[in-house]
């Protein structure tokens, strides 16, 4: 978008030779955004998308955080509730999550319970 609007008002876009260390820094600029990145689109691929949309809100509450009470900005009160609902609601989505993963888990471990003792009794019968 900045070539656009260099092009429309019709600078010159050039890197003299003189001018490697500027693009060097360019290129090393590029490469220290694009690497994170795929990192991270090869890391959600392997993740479940609830995890995923949680993380998600890690980035803007550590932006909140640092804002606050590292540089001081001043906080109203609707932002600091609007902020509060978001972060109650994720907690009830966590807590919801977290039920069913323990509901899921314990069927899975009682049907393996189940399987174990028919082996065992199919192995060894009763005299």
């Amino acid at each position: 978008m900045a070539f656009t609007r260099c092009g429309w008002r019709r600078a010159a876009i050039r890197f003299s030779p003189a001018d490697t260390s500027t693009a060097a820094l360019l290129v090393g600029a590029g490469l220290l955004t694009a690497l994170p990145l795929m990192a991270f689109a090869a890391a959600t691929q392997r993740l479940d998308l609830a995890t995923v949309g949680m993380l998600m809100y890690i980035n803007p509450t550590m932006q909140f955080i640092t804002a606050v009470w590292v540089f001081g900005e001043p906080m109203q009160t609707a932002r600091l509730f609007s902020f509060a609902l978001i972060w109650i609601g994720l907690l009830f989505f966590s807590w919801s999550m977290w039920r069913k993963l323990r509901q899921s888990s314990s069927r899975n471990s009682s049907r393996s319970i189940d399987c174990q003792m028919s082996s065992v009794a199919r192995n060894h019968p009763a005299r």
